[in-house]
């Protein structure tokens, strides 16, 4: 597994569909979906072998204080837009768990969970236990990705 600096961790999750918003702000999580995203050379390009847009369209979606839950089609095209060749649709997840009224990525939380995945694909993983943070990407630009932070 391998370990990178705090600089493309935050990256990644700056750049994970619904990741700043929905665990940020539950209220937006449901919202921002379809979510459109183009990944260059990890997660699902990495599995693809190719830069892919992915369509993630929510079929469920609950919130409530402190938890997401999202299911629904991730459908996979070649190339920088949504307009190229469909290579996949497979079912996605987006779940999301965290303590206390407000969330800040990276904080000393007492807890948090978040977990965005495309079946047999590609999984974003981060967690925190008393300001403890733990990030994996799989698969990484070059091969599965762990970062860790501590924010106490």
């Amino acid at each position: 597994m391998r370990r990178f600096a705090v600089p493309l961790a935050l990256a990644l999750v700056i750049g994970t569909p619904a990741a700043s918003r929905a665990a940020t702000e539950a209220s937006e999580g449901c919202a921002v979906f379809p979510w459109v995203q183009t990944y260059r050379t990890w997660g699902p390009a990495a599995h693809y072998g190719a830069r892919v847009t992915v369509v993630y369209e929510a079929e469920g979606c609950q919130e409530s204080q402190g938890s997401l839950l999202v299911s629904g089609t991730a459908t996979v095209h070649l190339g920088r837009s949504d307009q190229g060749q469909v290579l996949d649709v497979r079912p996605f997840t987006n779940v999301a768990s965290w303590s206390g009224d407000d969330f800040v990525w990276w904080s000393c939380v007492d807890a948090a969970a978040y977990a965005w995945e495309i079946e047999d694909v590609y999984r974003f993983e981060a967690s925190a236990t008393a300001g403890a943070w733990i990030l994996s990407v799989d698969p990484g630009p070059q091969g599965p990705l762990e970062f860790t932070h501590q924010a106490c």
